[in-house]
C-alpha cells in the first residue's frame, strides 16, 4: 500500500486555512525522529507538525517524547524569536517558512526532506539527496525540482495548452500528472466539466477546456468541505462518487485524522460496515429496476458492444454517445455506475446473479444489525484555552484545578496563573506536581473541591507507579510559593520553596473518573474526581499493564456511549504506571 502524502490540491487549500499565512513569531523548535515541530505565535500559539514527504498540521498541544539533533539546534538557532511567513510554493508540494533571506523548504513530495536555505545556499538539510543535477546538500544552491505550470495561478490559455499538449493516453492522467492535481481531483474535474475523462487530451474541445478551466475555480474558491473516503483525503465535496465518508469541520482536522497513525477498533464497529453494505443493497436494487424496465435497450447495447465487425474504438464512441462506457467485457451506464453488466452472458443470467446477491448481503445486514451496538467515529474537540495546554479538570461544584506535567509547567503555572484568591496543592511524595485551584464563575472554594483537587493531584504524582492507595496532600497560598531556597539552603533546578503553614489533606484518594461528552460536532474528553453523570470509567493504580487499560477504556466507551475515541486522547488521561479499570 503506497504511503499517505498530501496532493498540491489538499496543501494549496490547506495554506489558505491556515491562520499562520499571514505571519507569527517563532517561539520554540523541538523535533522527533525525522519530525520537526515549531510552536508559531499569530493571535494564538500552535504548533506547526511537519512531516518531511507526507504532510503538514497544526495543533495546540506540545509534542511529547522530543529530542534536540544539530539539525533543530540549528533552525532553533536561525529562526527562533523571529517573524516569519508560511506560504506554499507554486503547484509544488513545498511549504516554506520565510524570515528575511533565511528559508526553511519542507518538500512534501517523494520521500520529503527539511532544508535550511540562506539566500540560495544550502546551510543544512535534514537529509542529503541527489536527484540528477538537484543536489540536497550543505553548500549547493538550492534548486526547486523542475515542474510543470503553477496551476493555481494559470490563466486559460496556459491551462488549455497544458492539456492539449500532453503526452498522457487520457485526459483523466493528464489532469492529474501534468496539472499537478492528482487523480481524486483529476476525476471529480472532469465530472463536474461533464467531460469523458477517457479521451486523448489532444483531442478535447474548446468547449471542454472552458468548462474545465471554470469548474476548476469553482474548486479552487468553494466552502471546504473536508472528509475522508475509500481511505482518501479530500478537501472539498467530492461528487463524482457516491462513496461512504466521514466529514470533519476543517482541513486541519482531516489531515490529523487521515494521517493518525493510532491502530483503531474499526473491527469492532458494526456501524461502518452496515453502512456499506445498506450501500450495496441499493446499488443492485437500482441495477435490477433499471435492467428489467430497460431489457430491450439494454440488450441492443450488448449487441453493439460484441459486433466485432466495428472498430473497438467505434464502438466505444457509439457507446458513449448511448450513455454507456465499455471496458473490457463490461459495459457501465454511465448516469447510473451500479449498472454494470457483462456483455459475455446472457442479460438474463446477469439479472440473476444481482438478485442472489441482493439476497445475500440482505441476509448479512440482518445478521450485522442483531450483532454488537454501533460505533460512532467523530472527531476530537480540542479545548483552545491557555490551561488546555496542563492537565486540568473541573469540580462537581464547578472549580477548575489545573496541573503541571514537568518541572517547566510547575514554573509557568505557579508564577504566571496563580492568583491570590487561588490555592496551590502538592503531593507529600517526591515527584509530584504542582496543582493550582481556582474558584468557580459563581461560587467560591469549598471542602469538598479542595478534596477532588487532591485527589488528582495525588493521582498524577509518583505515587501512582508505586500502586499507593491514598497520600497525603498540602495546601498553600500562591504566596507562600516561593521560587528561591531560604538563607544556607539549595534548590534544584525547577523546586519551589514553601514558606509558612501548610494545610494538609489527609488520605487523598488516588483514581481518575474519564467521562465521554458528545456535541453534533465531536467529542470531549474528561477527567475528574467525582463520579460523572454521563458515560464512564473509573482509573485506579493497580498491575494491569498500560496498554491493556487503554484498550479497554476504548472499547468501554464503544459499548456504552457508541463512540471511538481515540488512543491518543486516553492515553494522555491516565496517570504514568500501571492501573486497574472500573466500569
Amino acid at each position: 500500500m503506497p504511503r499517505k502524502s498530501l496532493s498540491s490540491f489538499d496543501l494549496h487549500r490547506f495554506v489558505e486555512e491556515m491562520s499562520l499565512r499571514d505571519g507569527g513569531f517563532i517561539r520554540a523548535v523541538k523535533s522527533r525522529k525525522n519530525e520537526l515541530y515549531l510552536l508559531i505565535f499569530s493571535r494564538v500559539e500552535q504548533w506547526l507538525r511537519i512531516v518531511p514527504g507526507r504532510y503538514v498540521s497544526l495543533s495546540k498541544n506540545k509534542p511529547e517524547d522530543t529530542v534536540e539533533y544539530p539539525f533543530t539546534a540549528r533552525i532553533k538557532n536561525e529562526l527562533s524569536g523571529k517573524r516569519v511567513s508560511v506560504s506554499m510554493h507554486g503547484s509544488d508540494r513545498i511549504i516554506e517558512i520565510v524570515s528575511g533571506d533565511t528559508r526553511l523548504v519542507t518538500e512534501l513530495f517523494s520521500n520529503g526532506n527539511i532544508i535550511l536555505v540562506k539566500g540560495d545556499t544550502i546551510e543544512m538539510s535534514l537529509f542529503t539527496r541527489r536527484y540528477g543535477n538537484r543536489v540536497i546538500s550543505s553548500g549547493e544552491r538550492y534548486l526547486y525540482p523542475e515542474g510543470g505550470i503553477d496551476v493555481f495561478n494559470a490563466d486559460f490559455e496556459t491551462f488549455t495548452k497544458t492539456i492539449l499538449t500532453s503526452d498522457k493516453e487520457s485526459l483523466v492522467k493528464a489532469i492529474a500528472i501534468d496539472l499537478s492535481l492528482g487523480g481524486l481531483y483529476a476525476e471529480e474535474l472532469c465530472y463536474r466539466a461533464n467531460v469523458q475523462k477517457d479521451k486523448k487530451p489532444s483531442g478535447v474541445s474548446g468547449d471542454d477546456t472552458g468548462r474545465m478551466f471554470s469548474e476548476f475555480r469553482i474548486m479552487l474558491s468553494e466552502t471546504p468541505k473536508p472528509s475522508i473516503l475509500n481511505d482518501t483525503l479530500a478537501v472539498i465535496e467530492i461528487k463524482h462518487t457516491d462513496a461512504e465518508r466521514e466529514y470533519f469541520p476543517d482541513i486541519n482536522t482531516a489531515i490529523m485524522a487521515f494521517f493518525s497513525e493510532r491502530k483503531t477498533i474499526r473491527k469492532e464497529s458494526v456501524a461502518d460496515k452496515t453502512a456499506k453494505i445498506e450501500a450495496a443493497i441499493s446499488g443492485y436494487e437500482r441495477a435490477i429496476s433499471y435492467l428489467n424496465s430497460g431489457y430491450d435497450d439494454t440488450l441492443a447495447v450488448i449487441q453493439k458492444a460484441k459486433d466485432s465487425k466495428i472498430p473497438l474504438e467505434k464502438r466505444r464512441e457509439s457507446l458513449n454517445e448511448a450513455g454507456w462506457s465499455m471496458e473490457g467485457k463490461f459495459v457501465t451506464l454511465i448516469e447510473n455506475k451500479d449498472v454494470k453488466v457483462d456483455i459475455t452472458k446472457p442479460l438474463r443470467t446477469v439479472i440473476s446473479e444481482y438478485y442472489d446477491k441482493l439476497k445475500k448481503l440482505r441476509e448479512t445486514l440482518g445478521k450485522k444489525r442483531m450483532a454488537a451496538p454501533q460505533v460512532n467515529k467523530m472527531p476530537f474537540i480540542a479545548e483552545e484555552a491557555w490551561y488546555s495546554k496542563f492537565r486540568w479538570a473541573v469540580t462537581k461544584n464547578g472549580c477548575m484545578i489545573v496541573i503541571g506535567k514537568d518541572n517547566n509547567q510547575n514554573m509557568s503555572l505557579v508564577e504566571k496563573h496563580a492568583d491570590k484568591h487561588d490555592i496551590v496543592i502538592h503531593a507529600d511524595v517526591f515527584g509530584s506536581p504542582f496543582g493550582v485551584l481556582k474558584p468557580g464563575k459563581d461560587c467560591g472554594i469549598t471542602e469538598e473541591d479542595i478534596a477532588e483537587a487532591s485527589s488528582l493531584v495525588a493521582s498524577y504524582s509518583s505515587a501512582w507507579k508505586s500502586g499507593a492507595g491514598s497520600l497525603d496532600v498540602y495546601c498553600v497560598k500562591p504566596e507562600q510559593v516561593k521560587k528561591g531556597a531560604p538563607s544556607g539552603e539549595y534548590l534544584k533546578k525547577g523546586a519551589f520553596y514553601i514558606d509558612g503553614k501548610r494545610e494538609y489533606v489527609k488520605n487523598a484518594q488516588l483514581g481518575v473518573y474519564i467521562s465521554v461528552i458528545t456535541s453534533q460536532v465531536g467529542y470531549k474528553l474528561a477527567v475528574t474526581a467525582h463520579k460523572p453523570d454521563g458515560p464512564h470509567v473509573l482509573v485506579r493504580p493497580g498491575n494491569k499493564k498500560r496498554e491493556e487499560i487503554i484498550r479497554r477504556v476504548i472499547r468501554s466507551f464503544a459499548e456504552n456511549a457508541g463512540i471511538l475515541v481515540e488512543k491518543d486522547r486516553v492515553d494522555k488521561l491516565i496517570p504514568p504506571g500501571k492501573a486497574s479499570l472500573s466500569k
